[in-house]
């Protein structure tokens, strides 16, 4: 039996090594994917954004039109963002506004509830802590915190559970009088046990609509709705309620009469009412409603074009 070594023929030889990855060879295959990834990633992320900004006007514009229904059902009147004993004054029969089951004024939200597709009684009262798509905005970080939401504000202590609603009311359209009789009088909100009245507009030749829209000087470019709220500060507390960055709403009556009533006096004002600005939802710009029924996310470089007083400056 022959026991002559085997030689492996050296094209054999040559198919092996040229099969095999260098070190090298993986190093740059690694670096590629890497390369890769970092120039996909950052895409990704502002793609699943765009689409998140995109669902929160889509859903702003579904409470617009819910806002629209109510004011061709109320005579061109929003709901007021008044306390109830405010709304008394005006409306003894309980006809002209939204009232809950108890005869209590309803928020401005909860008076849409109606118009998508809730059942009939339920308001942000009742129930705080339901999700409502309709409110939410998937860019509003506060609403995945251990206590979610924002302050409602509406007549009542404070202390009330915060609601889940991504969006404020222009009190400048949906504030009342304190005396229908007397114009002078300013507009107020009140809650116990902290009582505040604000004054809109500062000027006693500027009042309050009285919720009703039809005095609107400029409707396409006067706020009805729009994003607010930010996640309450630590000094938050010391301030009466509607000083709080986390109140959903908006005022030209920010201890000042502002130069031309519009949203960038309101971003520039020293004031609370300026920090309720969500400026970090959308890059430096919010989503908001008109009077005329538009939605548009504007940049906070554009505040200035938007009107929060329904009066002409």
């Amino acid at each position: 039996m022959s026991t002559r070594p085997y030689f492996c023929p050296l094209d054999d030889v040559m198919d092996r090594k040229q099969s095999a990855f260098t070190l090298v060879e993986v190093l740059v295959l690694i670096a590629a994917v890497a390369l890769l990834l970092a120039m996909i990633l950052p895409t990704l992320a502002n793609l699943r954004q765009n689409m998140h900004s995109t669902a929160c006007a889509a859903n702003l514009r579904q409470v617009t039109l819910a806002g629209l229904t109510f004011l061709g059902d109320h005579n061109n009147h929003v709901q007021p963002a008044s306390a109830h004993h405010w709304a008394q004054a005006y409306d003894t029969s309980q006809r002209r506004w939204s009232y809950d089951r108890d005869g209590q004024l309803n928020d401005w939200a909860s008076a849409l509830l109606p118009y998508l597709g809730e059942i009939a009684g339920e308001t942000f009262r009742s129930s705080p802590s339901q999700a409502r798509p309709d409110f939410y905005c998937p860019r509003d970080a506060t609403l995945q915190q251990a206590n979610p939401g924002h302050a409602l504000l509406h007549g009542e202590s404070f202390g009330r559970p915060l609601s889940r609603v991504s969006f404020g009311v222009n009190y400048d359209l949906a504030g009342l009088l304190r005396n229908p009789d007397n114009p002078d009088a300013g507009g107020a909100f009140e809650y116990p046990p902290l009582s505040t009245t604000i004054r809109v507009h500062g000027n006693e030749h500027q009042t309050p609509l009285e919720t009703n829209l039809v005095g609107v000087s400029r409707p396409a470019l006067t706020m009805l709705y729009a994003e607010a709220g930010t996640a309450k500060s630590q000094s938050a507390d010391a301030l009466p309620p509607l000083r709080r960055n986390n109140a959903l709403y908006y005022t030209t009556a920010t201890g000042g009469t502002p130069a031309r009533g519009s949203l960038a006096d309101v971003d520039n004002h020293p004031s609370r009412i300026g920090d309720r600005i969500p400026l970090d939802r959308h890059r430096q710009s919010i989503n908001i409603a008109f009077v005329d029924g538009r939605v548009e996310t504007v940049a906070r470089t554009d505040f200035d074009r938007v009107r929060i007083s329904p009066h002409d400056p």
